[in-house]
């Protein structure tokens, strides 16, 4: 069931599904209980700053309220849009390093392939066995995990676009650290290392929750873990873990009753989490950096991180727009307006090479946008909800 259908039908099943949860089972078996484990980098939420990398301090746990500025109107929709392309699909990665774009559905035999250089379709790769909707690339490779009955990972080339050898592994979201060639896979609440020349499991953990997206930061040498400790009312936690051990080293209960989206920022490691009404930055090791009202209601149905402006990009299901938020103090600086109605994003990702947003729109395929508008297009009473909030 996708977020979006869950998102309709969270509030009216609120009440009952409250003491529901995920029934582990299948696939990989955990690897062992959370322990807790203390980098050398780490530093305690005990002091007022925090040092995520050697030059920069950010202060924690500050509650951070937005003011807004005058009011403007957004970038229309026409005006920011550079080609599109008729897919559709539920997941879109952007791979700069090979100018390709990758668009998946769960369910689907088929990863379609997207020139990034000329936004058009450059191939189809067909996989043995339907997809689960994740990919992950680096290291000239873009793997694609696979529904049962065998449960392996495709793995193919993303120069050729040719087809490469199956990882017997069963996972359903994938991550890959280019720095270290480990492949890091996830199965209800098992999170599994591997590595993909050897086909061999590096190490297996478990953080008690049914994982729904698995990021990485090759500068921290972290695995991100984002998931619900229940089922329609989520309940969402994110988990930090040492990508070499596997050791589970911090969690956080986000409090989402929302299934909750997360991007991160390749550089500093930080992790962004949306709730239904807020967004969360957090350190690469685990501590708050700042909670901030996003001056609209969720669920937010996808979200993606601009590098070069340091920004976060946002998609409210219940809005036609794309939100920009400053990536330090969360402050909304620019908006998008989408074509209505219905038009909630199921995907995006940032390239960096071209600068550009690919975004997957219904009723308008795989759609690129100008990621780098100058800021202050904004208005926040269009996207003001007309109803209360539920609370975080």
């Amino acid at each position: 069931m996708n977020r979006e259908v869950l998102g309709a039908i969270i509030v009216a099943l609120m009440a009952a599904a409250a003491g529901v949860g995920f029934l582990a089972g299948g696939g990989a078996t955990p690897g062992g209980t959370i322990a807790s484990t203390t980098l050398s980098t780490r530093v305690t939420t005990a002091t007022s700053t925090v040092t995520l990398w050697q030059t920069t301090t950010v202060t924690t746990t500050v509650e951070s309220t937005v003011t807004l500025g005058n009011q403007s109107s957004p970038y229309p929709y026409s005006s920011v849009k550079i080609a599109g392309v008729p897919l559709g699909g539920d997941t879109v990665l952007a791979d700069p390093g090979a100018a390709e774009v990758y668009v998946a559905a769960d369910g689907s035999p088929t990863i379609d392939v997207v020139d990034s250089s000329t936004n058009t379709l450059a191939a189809a790769i067909h996989l043995p066995e339907n997809s689960t909707g994740s990919i992950a690339a680096g290291d000239g490779m873009v793997f694609a995990p696979m529904y049962g009955p065998f449960y392996y990972i495709f793995t193919f080339n993303d120069t050729t676009n040719s087809g490469g050898h199956l990882i017997p592994a069963h996972v359903q979201y994938v991550a890959f650290d280019s720095v270290t060639g480990v492949l890091y896979g996830s199965y209800n609440d098992s999170i599994v290392g591997i590595n993909p020349e050897t086909n061999a499991i590096l190490w297996n953990s478990s953080v008690g929750y049914s994982i729904s997206d698995l990021a990485v930061s090759s500068a921290k040498g972290m695995v991100y873990a984002l998931g619900c400790r229940n089922f329609f009312v989520c309940g969402a936690e994110i988990s930090f873990v040492n990508a070499t051990s596997g050791s589970v080293i911090s969690q956080e209960e986000t409090g989402s009753a929302y299934y909750p989206t997360m991007t991160v920022d390749p550089k500093t490691g930080i992790v962004y989490v949306s709730g239904e009404a807020e967004v969360i930055s957090y350190g690469p090791y685990g501590y708050l950096i700042y909670k901030s009202n996003p001056l609209t209601c969720g669920p937010f149905i996808a979200m993606t991180y601009n590098t070069a402006s340091h920004q976060l990009v946002m998609a409210p299901q219940n809005y036609d727009y794309l939100l920009f938020y400053d990536g330090t103090s969360l402050a909304l600086v620019n908006m998008y307006f989408l074509p209505a109605p219905q038009s909630a994003p199921h995907a995006m990702a940032y390239d960096s090479a071209n600068g550009e947003i690919y975004v997957l729109l219904p009723g308008q395929g795989l759609v690129a946008l100008q990621g780098n508008e100058p800021n202050g297009r904004i208005n926040s009473t269009l996207i003001a909800p007309a109803y209360n909030c539920l609370p975080v």
